[in-house]
């Protein structure tokens, strides 16, 4: 539930309709370059843990291409 998680911007919370989602920034050396964000208008229930899992291991990859592509 978005109103239960502390730290996200009230600014945010009112342009998704969501009642269920997760952001999960992408952070290199301290700076945020970007962000996964997920929800379950559409679909029934909360996020749920393998959400949450499945979308951090997709955002683990693609900072790993990211640092790649930096390091060429």
């Amino acid at each position: 539930d978005a109103h239960q998680v502390s730290g996200i911007p009230r600014e945010f919370l009112s342009i998704f309709s969501a009642k269920s989602f997760i952001l999960v920034p992408m952070v290199i050396q301290g700076r945020a370059i970007g962000a996964f964000y997920a929800d379950r208008l559409a679909g029934p229930g909360p996020i749920t843990e393998a959400d949450r899992r499945n979308l951090h291991m997709l955002r683990n990859h693609a900072l790993l291409a990211v640092q790649h592509c930096q390091s060429k």
